[in-house]
């Protein structure tokens, strides 16, 4: 029985899984760099759609429009904290009346420096918008 039928090496296999892990790790670590990138990208969206929701709802709980924008606009602020490099919080209160609805947008531009080797470089602008509704039975 040869040492290939042995289930051993011969002598031309002697070394082929040095190279095969040298030529399969860059791949593997490019590949968990991209992973990486995606979940932050898919981390801060789900972020800025949260800020958005809470800006809404914190604006239908006021009983003015003037407080409406600030208790909005301050809500997404603190939800995000400083993971803007710029943020834009827009609180649309026209319909704001007794069974109307409160609109927030926010605008978020994340950096996503730290991802620059997945092909992530620079920075992204994130948007979400979301909907309130005001109590049908509300006071001014």
């Amino acid at each position: 029985m040869t040492p290939t039928e042995a289930g051993q090496p011969g002598p031309r296999d002697r070394g082929s899984i040095a190279v095969e892990v040298v030529l399969v790790a860059p791949l593997l670590v490019a590949l968990l760099v991209l992973v990486a990138g995606f979940g932050r990208i898919a981390h801060t969206r789900g972020q800025v759609d949260g800020a958005a929701a809470d800006a809404a709802r914190a604006a239908s709980l006021q009983r003015d429009p003037g407080q409406a924008q600030r208790s909005g606009e301050d809500a997404a602020r603190s939800y995000l904290g400083t993971g803007c490099r710029s943020l834009d919080v827009s609180i649309d209160t026209a319909g704001f009346r007794p069974g109307g609805t409160v609109r927030a947008d926010v605008r978020c531009v994340a950096s996503l420096a730290g991802l620059g080797l997945s092909g992530f470089g620079g920075s992204h602008t994130f948007t979400a918008s979301a909907t309130a509704p005001l109590d049908t039975y509300r006071s001014r």
